[in-house]
């Protein structure tokens, strides 16, 4: 019960830290983007973007213009517009596509720029270790004159506690990388095409065509900023459920014959439904919100269409185009109806983009969580090498005294070895032997320093993080006893 609730509390800490979206999405763009190439290819979309803004203008306005000229019945204006209109549009279809083929550009270098952080902090500092270690992680802490077996721990601990590290190196960064591709665009234009179609409702219609569309949209914007932290928080749990559920599976695999010896079925049954079960009702929740977010935007959306003759209605009503002609006052509404529509337009885009502003914000506080729990490991293997004085020779390593205690116990009487003593000299070969879990292995991991020491020395006048004067072979068969070689060489090879 204890350990549930404890579970329940990780999660409901977890889902609190989304809630400061543009600074954890400045967060991301600054990982996402620390090489020059990306840079030049954003500001490659962003001036792609810009021309196709241009030319969604003018290509919005074509409409008016052809009313006005078929008014007119004037067959070779007609007949130019119509070719300039073609051009627009094979124009608009090449920047379209160049605009898509960028953002593909941008997924690879940013899947590549993360992925390599990633990897390189995984790597680092021995974290690829720990992970793969059992126990809650404090099977190791920092090896310097200052550890103590309680700060080892917690340090181990806040680090083994991540769930799914391969999930979010990999499909987690995938996922981030293509949800941001999709809408840097619109998140970078957004706010420039909105205030120039707001100065021409204001310059074309005046103050209520303006306030009206600022007014709807600011109520939208309330209803679906709600919504927006729901997606987040489920997001970021599916990305857990999604991973536990599928270790589940494959250790059901990789337990297999222990399963069936055990007669365990019916309880991994249980426990894999179990799995399933809470992934659904994450799913359950992360469409619920997803259904009144796009409940919301469709009814924004929608009521646009209405609301831009309404309020193109007003000035007409009103006598202020009384002066024009029926071609002109054609062309008039024509144009200022679609003004009005793209203003809604931009207004209902910042709503659409919502959703993938929370999914892009739920990735990446999974990998963001990473990369901060690689940092606070921050801590560096002892190493021994080049320890030994020159006195002896022939003396190439020397225990004195050594006294560990177990590094995942907070019990200081738990001693994994307790005052080793031994030499190894050139020419000669040690045999350590002992019964399984006697700790023979502890001795190599002392050796290479995943272990700290509470008491004696270790000295050692070879260099053991160099393959060639000091090699730990290790083999692993399944048909075989698990066996460890220690090779040390007394000159470099």
């Amino acid at each position: 019960m204890g350990e549930e609730d404890g579970k329940k509390h990780r999660e409901k800490d977890q889902t609190r830290r989304p809630q400061h979206f543009a600074a954890h999405f400045c967060r991301i763009f600054r990982l996402l983007n620390g090489r020059r190439s990306s840079q030049l290819s954003i500001a490659f979309l962003i001036f792609l973007c810009a021309i196709e803004e241009f030319l969604i203008y003018h290509i919005g306005l074509i409409s008016a213009q052809f009313y006005y000229i078929l008014l007119l019945k004037d067959v070779y204006k007609f007949y130019i517009h119509l070719a300039i209109t073609l051009a627009l549009i094979l124009f608009m279809s090449l920047i379209k596509s160049a605009k898509n083929y960028v953002a593909s550009v941008l997924y690879i270098e940013w899947r590549e720029c993360i992925s390599e952080q990633l990897i390189t902090h995984y790597f680092g500092d021995l974290n690829y270790y720990l992970l793969s270690q059992p126990g809650d992680g404090s099977t190791f802490g920092g090896h310097d004159d200052k550890w103590t077996v309680k700060e080892g721990k917690r340090k181990g601990a806040a680090l083994k506690a991540l769930d799914n590290v391969d999930q979010r190196i990999s499909q987690d960064a995938d996922r981030l990388c293509a949800e941001l591709s999709n809408v840097l665009s619109q998140i970078v234009l957004s706010p420039l095409t909105i205030l120039y179609y707001s100065v021409k409702v204001y310059t074309t219609i005046g103050l209520f065509g303006l306030l009206a569309c600022i007014t709807t949209f600011l109520v939208s914007t309330g209803m679906n900023r709600a919504f927006i932290k729901s997606i987040v928080k489920w997001t970021y749990l599916k990305g857990k459920h999604e991973g536990d559920y599928r270790t589940v599976l494959i250790d059901s695999i990789k337990n297999s014959e222990m399963i069936a010896f055990a007669n365990a079925e019916t309880k991994q049954k249980n426990r894999t439904l179990d799995c399933l079960k809470r992934l659904m009702s994450i799913y359950e929740n992360l469409i619920l919100s997803q259904f009144f977010l796009s409940l919301s935007t469709s009814v924004f959306d929608y009521s646009g269409s209405i609301l831009s003759f309404v309020i193109i209605a007003i000035p007409i009503f009103g006598g202020t185009f009384d002066h024009l002609s029926k071609a002109e006052l054609s062309h008039t509404i024509s144009s200022n109806t679609f003004i009005c529509l793209y203003l809604i337009n931009c207004f209902s885009k910042v709503l659409d983009i919502s959703s993938n502003f929370g999914q892009v914000n739920g990735f990446g506080y999974r990998i963001t969580e990473l990369l901060d729990s690689f940092k606070e490991n921050n801590r560096q293997k002892f190493d021994y090498s080049n320890t030994l004085s020159s006195e002896s020779p022939e003396l190439l390593m020397q225990f004195s005294d050594v006294h560990v205690i177990m590094p995942s116990s907070t019990d200081q009487q738990l001693c994994a070895i307790k005052k080793l003593s031994f030499e190894v000299k050139a020419g000669e070969n040690v045999l350590i032997t002992g019964d399984s879990g006697q700790e023979k292995t502890a001795i190599l991991r002392i050796i290479k320093g995943f272990w700290p020491i509470s008491s004696g020395s270790i000295k050692c006048r070879l260099n053991l993080n160099d393959s060639r004067q000091v090699m730990i072979v290790c083999y692993n068969s399944k048909l075989q006893n698990f066996f460890q070689q220690v090779r040390i060489y007394s000159q470099p090879t």
